[in-house]
């Protein structure tokens, strides 16, 4: 997923369980990925910078950006 123009791209995108979701910033701001409710979040990522986290649980996550919150989007885990 990357992150540019303060906006998640694609906003919306569905993974298999067990798949392996990085971000990668591509904006000169910082900015993370974390959930709503706090269950997983990647470091502060600055420009250039990836984080990736391993997704085993089926569901619909909604996230954003704790630093920029009116970034938003959702992943779904099938």
């Amino acid at each position: 997923i990357e992150i540019r123009d303060f906006a998640f791209s694609p906003g919306n995108l569905e993974v298999p369980r067990g798949a392996s979701v990085t971000w990668t910033n591509s904006d000169s701001a910082p900015h993370d990925a974390t959930a709503r409710g706090d269950a997983w979040r990647t470091e502060r990522l600055s420009s250039g910078e990836s984080g990736t986290i391993v997704f085993d649980v089926a569901g619909d996550y909604r996230y954003y950006c704790s630093i920029h919150p009116s970034m938003e989007a959702t992943l779904r885990v099938r």
